[in-house]
């Protein structure tokens, strides 16, 4: 795409949400929670969602060594899923921290459609972590 001085910055994603539209999706691209509840929302609503820490469900740490984090995407990651993919669970490796550039590799990583199922795969998270820690995983 070419600079143009008439481009309408308000309208970065149109053409994206046109081809969406016309392509068939009918699932929601971008969501914020009310309680814990997933509706559909603007562009502009999910950015101002990442001004807090609102979209965090529960943050962990295993022993020394693993970190675990369940967040709210807010961007359907599932978008032929009829339901939509709307949270994660990643457990990161604190023995691969990098302090530089603030990165930990990530050794596990699970999505889901709803709030209880993200409490839930937390759940499961966390008992896999402490059985690595434990050196009995499989």
């Amino acid at each position: 795409m070419r600079f143009d001085p008439e481009f309408n910055a308000d309208d970065l994603f149109g053409d994206l949400e046109k081809w969406r539209k016309q392509s068939g999706f009918k699932e929601p691209r971008y969501a914020k929670l009310i309680g814990d509840e997933v509706v559909e929302c603007s562009l502009l609503e999910w950015a101002k969602m990442f001004e807090g820490r609102q979209r965090v469900i529960k943050q962990e740490t295993v022993g020394d060594r693993y970190w675990i984090s369940t967040v709210f995407l807010g961007l359907n990651h599932g978008w032929r899923d009829a339901r939509g993919v709307w949270f994660e669970t990643m457990i990161f490796d604190n023995c691969t921290r990098d302090e530089e550039h603030e990165f930990r590799e990530h050794i596990y990583c699970e999505r889901y459609s709803t709030m209880e199922e993200a409490r839930r795969g937390h759940l499961v998270a966390v008992d896999h972590a402490q059985k690595l820690l434990a050196g009995t995983a499989d």
